[in-house]
């Protein structure tokens, strides 16, 4: 599997986190929640893949070069103006979301001859749809928002910002697609998945510290909340990546 990332120009680094080129990929993968959105462009079919709640079955068609755009959290609702808690747990072709400007911008990187020329398109797109947003009501720092959700209440950010406690509530819901407490058990879900990753090949894993380490309150709490994010036990999941990280070499 080739998997090559490019950065975002500087202007579009605060929404974008990477531009993604992969191919050779299996023909149906298994992914576990995530808070961040892509939007994934192959041949002439492009989608929006939404941030998720539960794990989700996609299906690949192997050999065929993919370009995806990582985006940021907040971006999806700052820059295509769609509540993201509408958009969670759904894939949606673009061209549903932005109608002939999603067709034209799908028409010309399908069309491109080099995967410079296609995220030229996009960087192009998205420097569009950033201006547009900087002169609308839904412009907002996202950074603000969820930093401050992982470090104070709820109540203490709405003051800090100058909302009530409710409009913040529907604020964060419209800017990541989750209520604040689902966030931030995705968000440490997703530190367990990254802690995860660098245990392949290891043959003892103090499971009980891992959980403690990682904020669970005991290890059946870490395998729980685990299963309901991506779908199998964490030894699974770290035999599922000595098999496929074995299978590459």
């Amino acid at each position: 599997m080739r998997f090559e990332a490019i950065h975002p120009s500087a202007k579009l680094a605060h929404f974008v986190a990477s531009y993604q080129v992969l191919d050779d990929l299996w023909r149906s993968a298994s992914y576990p929640a995530v808070t961040t959105s892509y939007l994934k462009f192959s041949g002439d079919a492009a989608l929006f893949s939404a941030q998720t709640s539960r794990p989700q079955t996609v299906e690949l068609v192997p050999g065929s070069a993919r370009l995806a755009v990582e985006l940021r959290i907040g971006a999806a609702y700052i820059l295509f103006g769609h509540p993201a808690h509408h958009l969670t747990d759904h894939t949606i072709p673009i061209d549903a979301l932005f109608g002939q400007t999603g067709k034209d911008v799908v028409d010309k990187i399908a069309s491109a001859d080099t995967i410079e020329a296609r995220v030229g398109h996009l960087e192009a797109w998205l420097g569009w749809l950033v201006h547009r947003a900087e002169l609308s009501d839904r412009w907002i720092n996202p950074d603000i928002t969820l930093k401050g959700a992982s470090e104070a209440s709820l109540a203490v950010l709405a003051e800090r910002m100058g909302y009530s406690e409710r409009q913040l509530r529907r604020k964060f819901n419209e800017l990541t697609g989750f209520c604040p407490r689902l966030f931030r058990r995705l968000q440490r879900f997703e530190r367990a998945i990254a802690l995860l990753s660098t245990l392949r090949g290891r043959q003892v894993v103090n499971w009980p510290d891992t959980a403690l380490s990682l904020g669970y309150a005991d290890q059946s709490h870490f395998i729980r909340e685990f299963g309901e994010f991506a779908g199998q036990t964490p030894v699974q999941y770290v035999t599922m990546l000595n098999t496929a990280a074995q299978a590459r070499a």
